[in-house]
């Protein structure tokens, strides 16, 4: 995405740890390495090694591209790290610590940005979610959580700030990335299926920029609060949320009892228990919610296309 932004003019900041793939740790060779890739082909970048998880490594993150730029337009929210552990087995550490660089540096940094912002009257937002977000995932508690927390960060943003010309929208990502390498230890305990693999060369991380790229330029002066998804060769809309059905007490208000004869035949009609209880002895647990993702974020729905990366 950084690369992709500055192919198109934009000068970029490129913020990362560079840290173990937990958040523990500082790397800088990570973000100096995407710099250099962009400087390499005239592109103008810096790096920034601050952390997005409190307000105040945000502020320096602003104040750097200020300082370098003189400016700030863009802001795309995609810092990440996973701490993977079944929910009963996940110390609060774990939690707090993947919540707080996912959602809380969602929050921070756009908190950061937004004096310049607003004080340009323009500028978009960019918030990397999961389709996980929606459809839950194995292991992963405080991931989904954090992830479904954006997607209400940025919808709330979104009508706090279109009225003054900022547009926040949400991308759902997929494609191969270093944590595909990372270690599972709690599969040894509990029987998994397996998550599908998304190799580098069918899924390549750079054919979900181009949907960055749009929605950050003027091309996408009217999107706003949107939720996308991206991978391989295609590229989708979720809709946000609604009522898909509704029933309506007989008297002033449902009873218990009313609902017992009513609801399961009624409102939840062919709608499956996506985890029912499972015999001891052969319990098995599913990767993800069944027919959520797209197909970009599902690679067991279809093959894509080979490309050349």
């Amino acid at each position: 995405m950084a690369v992709a932004l500055a192919e198109h003019g934009a000068a970029v900041v490129v913020v990362d740890t560079g840290g173990h793939y937990d958040g523990r740790g500082l790397d800088s060779t990570v973000a100096n390495d995407a710099v250099a890739a962009i400087v390499a082909t005239g592109g103008a970048a810096v790096a920034c090694t601050h952390s997005v998880a409190t307000l105040e490594g945000a502020q320096r993150i602003v104040a750097v591209a200020l300082a370098t730029f003189g400016r700030l337009d863009i802001l795309v929210n995609g810092a990440g790290i996973t701490r993977q552990n079944m929910i009963w087995d996940m110390p609060e550490d774990d939690f707090d610590a993947v919540v707080g660089t996912h959602l809380k540096g969602t929050w921070a940094c756009t908190r950061a940005a937004l004096p310049e912002l607003i004080a340009r009257g323009s500028g978009s937002i960019i918030n990397i979610s999961s389709g996980v977000a929606v459809a839950g995932a194995v292991a992963v508690s405080n991931y989904t959580a954090a992830k479904a927390g954006i997607l209400g960060l940025t919808f709330g943003a979104a009508l706090d700030l279109g009225p003054l010309g900022i547009r926040v929208n949400a991308v759902f990502p997929a494609g191969w990335s270093r944590l595909f390498d990372k270690p599972e230890p709690w599969r040894d305990r509990y029987p998994t299926e397996p998550r599908p693999e998304m190799n580098a060369q069918d899924w390549p991380t750079e054919a979900v920029a181009p949907l960055v790229v749009y929605l950050a330029s003027d091309m996408a002066d009217d999107i706003n609060g949107q939720l996308f998804t991206a991978g391989a060769d295609s590229v989708g809309l979720y809709p946000t949320w609604s009522v898909a059905r509704e029933i309506r007490s007989k008297g002033s208000m449902f009873t218990p009892e009313e609902l017992r004869d009513r609801l399961p035949g009624e409102l939840m009609s062919g709608v499956g228990n996506p985890a029912p209880r499972q015999d001891p002895a052969t319990r098995r647990w599913s990767w993800t919610r069944k027919g959520v993702l797209s197909a970009a974020h599902d690679p067991t729905q279809r093959s894509p296309h080979r490309m050349n990366t």
